[in-house]
């Protein structure tokens, strides 16, 4: 049993599209990671730091539901259209998507710019006067980013759905690279909050350049007085939507839990969210890097009615995710405090902000294995256009967390929060397994005979 587990993980991790959108995806959490130690260091765990990562979720939030609820709900769409539509009419298609998108873009990011005084002391009751005030411009200066978003998930969506992942993995380092490159060049300024909110803008702009010239060197030619059909949007509807709204509450979620850090104490935004990035990085690198490239496949095998070869490839990604990912999950109940402590205790990162973020960086790393097996397992339901299980399964997410995350925090603090978002993926993986089970997708090969 040992030797078919190394067998299917080595197969995962050495296959070649795999591999390179892993390490691509590692050299941007590594970015990030910098990023976030050097924020740790000069900002701390106080108002300021506070203030700037609330500011930075809305728009980060509105760029991973739209990422998220559509770059795998999508791909099928434009496999299927670029086999339907001649050419010409393919190209057509797409540009009226971009050229919707970018109208999608600017009308979010000129409502948050209208919205944002009378939203962000509503909920952030907490703050001083003076931390709502930065909130709210640091929040105007990211809000322009959403103009790319859009473009930028549709772009990655053209170029995965070509089996061409690479451009795409890049989106986890442009913006932190040029952030960590800013914060070195200016680390002498007293307050370099505006300036990371800048820089993430710019870092926005230069990813959605690259994806668009990517994007033209393998085919894509823009027409820019296309727009998109009642049926291309009946289409993007039907694809999109569930996943998408999935997302949004996955992603409120997230929000909702930043919010409560912020009520539960001074910093506890900070410190619940320099423990979150570790976990999610790991999500990303494993189980949607996993998820990302065999999606393609699973579509491909599932149009062609292909059930063994379909289930084998569930196997092996489920196989594959839980052979990497276990070690990791060791090393943080082990060593989270040590964890921490390398990552980022230093300069105003003090041992009160260490102690805070390992508890909850350890509570979060029990429920590491589930959240990494949830990408692999929701790409089947995908590749099968399953999206209301898929939007299901996330509203089960979201009750579980938000339910136990409330009642937990007012018991346990920031780490009730922690231990409510773990228990909370552990009951939506099973919700997986047994969603696929009914549908006759095996995740043991003997209960398929």
């Amino acid at each position: 049993m040992l030797s078919r587990i190394l067998k299917y993980s080595l197969g995962i991790v050495w296959r070649s599209d795999t591999q390179r959108v892993m390490s691509l995806t590692v050299i941007g959490m590594m970015l990030a990671f910098v990023m976030d130690i050097m924020i740790a260091a000069k900002l701390g765990t106080g108002q300021t730091a506070d203030s700037l990562i609330l500011a930075l979720s809305f728009p980060i939030m509105l760029d991973t539901v739209m990422r998220e609820g559509t770059k795998s709900s999508l791909v099928p769409l434009f496999m299927e259209q670029k086999v339907n539509l001649n050419p010409e009419k393919f190209q057509y298609f797409i540009s009226g998507l971009f050229n919707f998108g970018f109208l999608i873009g600017i009308i979010i990011t000129v409502l948050i710019e209208i919205l944002a005084p009378g939203v962000i002391p509503i909920l952030t009751p907490k703050l001083s006067p003076a931390g709502r005030s930065q909130t709210v411009y640091l929040l105007q200066i990211c809000a322009p980013l959403i103009i790319f978003v859009p473009n930028i998930t549709m772009l990655s969506v053209l170029l995965n759905s070509q089996k061409r992942f690479s451009t795409a993995a890049l989106r986890n380092a442009i913006a932190p690279g040029l952030v960590v490159l800013s914060l070195a060049i200016f680390w002498g300024l007293q307050d370099v909050s505006y300036m990371i909110a800048v820089t993430h803008v710019l870092g926005f702009a230069l990813f959605f350049v690259i994806l668009l010239i990517q994007s033209y060197r393998h085919g894509f030619k823009y027409h820019w007085s296309a727009l998109p059909s009642k049926t291309d949007l009946r289409k993007l509807g039907s694809f999109s939507s569930l996943p998408t709204l999935g997302f949004t509450l996955a992603q409120g979620l997230r929000l909702a839990e930043r919010l409560l850090a912020s009520l539960v104490a001074v910093g506890g935004v900070s410190a619940y969210y320099f423990a979150l990035r570790i976990f999610s990085a790991v999500q990303t690198i494993i189980g949607v890097s996993i998820a990302t490239t065999s999606l393609p496949a699973m579509t491909e095998q599932n149009l062609a009615g292909d059930r063994d070869r379909f289930s084998k490839i569930v196997r092996k990604n489920l196989l594959g995710t839980l052979a990497l990912t276990t070690p990791i999950v060791l090393a943080i109940v082990f060593f989270h405090k040590t964890i921490i402590s390398i990552l980022y205790g230093r300069g105003a990162f003090d041992a009160t902000s260490v102690n805070l973020t390992s508890q909850i960086l350890f509570w979060l790393g029990l429920g590491l294995i589930f959240n990494c097996i949830i990408p692999p397992l929701q790409s089947v339901l995908y590749a099968q256009k399953r999206y209301k299980a898929v939007f299901m399964n996330m509203v089960l997410i979201l009750l579980v967390n938000i339910s136990l995350a409330w009642i937990l925090s007012q018991m346990l603090g920031l780490i009730g929060i922690s231990i409510a978002l773990s228990i909370s993926v552990a009951v939506a993986a099973i919700n997986l397994v047994y969603v696929l089970h009914r549908s006759g997708v095996y995740l043991i090969p003997q209960l398929e005979r």
